[in-house]
């Protein structure tokens, strides 16, 4: 499965690559600092990786102590479009085809925000995959996980870990498909 994944990721890159050419320059023309935004997150068994995302916040804004909410005055022009759209995701590809994510799979947590969440049941089971760049909790939606708190969503991804199958996988692309095609927050 691991190999198929990565070979579907390199597919992917090569053939999104020219639209990620104009995604780097509008990234680059439109603020100042760099096209990606590198970030520790946490991975398979707790171990850390570096995430890539296009950037769309101003430099430095994550070093402000908050996570993004809606309409965040931090997120540049370009930086709201390519989240409407999920665009800011592709560079993610390459952490799939480095074996640091996985298509699909729980959500990459924020390493710093993570820490504190170790002695939460589901923890353990939360780890024990490669995180993906679409997943359960991200198609049930972001604003729920919010509502509901990060004990709900490492119930909904551990509900995805232990029920995981073919037929789950196909529906969370295909959702996570729309929900990008409609430009909806996730």
């Amino acid at each position: 499965m691991k190999i198929l994944e990565q070979g579907v990721a390199a597919l992917l890159l090569v053939v999104l690559l020219p639209f990620m050419l104009l995604i780097a320059v509008a990234v680059k023309l439109s603020s100042p600092g760099p096209v990606l935004f590198v970030q520790k997150r946490i991975g398979k068994d707790g171990k850390p990786f570096l995430i890539y995302k296009f950037r769309t916040m101003e430099v430095g804004a994550e070093s402000r102590g908050k996570q993004t909410v809606p309409d965040d005055p931090r997120v540049t022009a370009v930086g709201r479009f390519l989240r409407k759209y999920h665009l800011d995701e592709w560079p993610q590809l390459w952490n799939v085809i480095i074996d640091d994510m996985s298509l699909v799979g729980p959500r990459p947590q924020v390493a710093e925000y993570f820490a504190g969440y170790k002695h939460l049941a589901n923890y353990r089971l939360y780890i024990s995959v490669r995180p993906g760049i679409a997943g359960l909790s991200s198609v049930r939606g972001q604003l729920w996980v919010l509502r509901a708190g990060k004990r709900s969503q490492l119930r909904v991804e551990a509900f995805y870990v232990t029920h995981r199958c073919f037929c789950l996988i196909l529906r969370i692309i295909r959702d996570t498909t729309r929900i990008m095609f409609a430009g909806k927050s996730i």
